[in-house]
């Protein structure tokens, strides 16, 4: 709010001292010139005096009530000034709170979704049997089965990517790598690297979604930091391993920044 201005009242009171001096100063003058030591019983000297002091006090009564008329003026358009003040603030908390629990609803819509049975079958149980085969596979089996999904991610243009989303895989893939990028139950679902990829995608939408402030930071954390963490060291493990098979000129998959991104911010307070 606009700190009020004491300038009109200045003026008034101005105004208003002005007057009082000039009219002790007239009958000071007239009782110096005309007065005696006693006062007048006489009805003319009391008009001839009246006459003065109206004469002399009209000029300086009309500046006090000109200064009046613009008190209140100025007092009226300050109001009128703090009332809409008011009403954009009012509407401006008010846009704020709905911006608020917008942000704070999208947070709870995507964990719903992130919970969804459909969302759990098609996306993340494929995507954690990854994790489990990338940790607990035989030795002899484990560092194949890890260059397999690595490979995944390993690219040297943009376009190249969508190769690893057809449906048949070329030949000379084993069947271990067959079953990593082709879906053992046709179309209806998705293969592996598939669900890993929405998996990621997901994470990575959460990261643009608090980088654009479009849901609340303290609603996604609390929601969503334990299943982030559960997975945040495969995640790890899968970064290192791609980034360590990256050549100069390879595109660096976008997910790894924002998994990073991620761990700093479930990681904070």
């Amino acid at each position: 709010m606009k700190p009020k201005s004491k300038i009109p009242i200045v003026v008034l009171g101005l105004a208003a001292a002005s007057s009082a001096t000039v009219a002790v100063i007239a009958i000071i003058a007239y009782l110096h010139q005309f007065g005696g030591h006693t006062l007048s019983a006489d009805p003319g000297d009391w008009g001839v005096f009246g006459d003065f002091v109206g004469g002399v006090m009209n000029p300086f009564i009309s500046l006090v009530n000109i200064a009046v008329v613009v008190f209140i003026a100025y007092t009226v358009s300050h109001l009128e000034s703090q009332r809409e003040e008011e009403a954009a603030n009012a509407e401006s908390r008010l846009r704020l709170a709905e911006e608020e629990r917008a942000r704070k609803d999208r947070s709870v819509s995507l964990h719903e979704y992130f919970l969804n049975p459909a969302f759990y079958a098609q996306v993340r149980a494929p995507a954690y049997q990854v994790s489990l085969s990338w940790s607990h596979l035989p030795n002899d089996l484990k560092e194949k089965y890890r260059n397999i999904v690595i490979q995944g991610w390993v690219f040297s243009t943009v376009k190249d990517k969508l190769d690893f989303y057809v449906t048949s895989p070329p030949d000379n893939l084993d069947s271990m790598a067959k079953y990593h990028f082709q879906s053992p139950r046709g179309l209806a679902s998705l293969t592996e690297h598939q669900a890993l990829s929405a998996l990621l995608r997901f994470w990575t939408r959460i990261r643009i979604l608090l980088k654009e402030n479009l849901i609340d930071h303290k609603v996604t954390k609390e929601l969503f930091r334990d299943q982030f963490c559960y997975d945040v060291a495969f995640f790890d493990e899968l970064s290192k391993g791609v980034t360590e098979k990256l050549q100069d000129g390879m595109v660096i998959p976008r997910w790894i920044d924002d998994i990073d991104y991620l761990k700093r911010f479930f990681s904070g307070n």
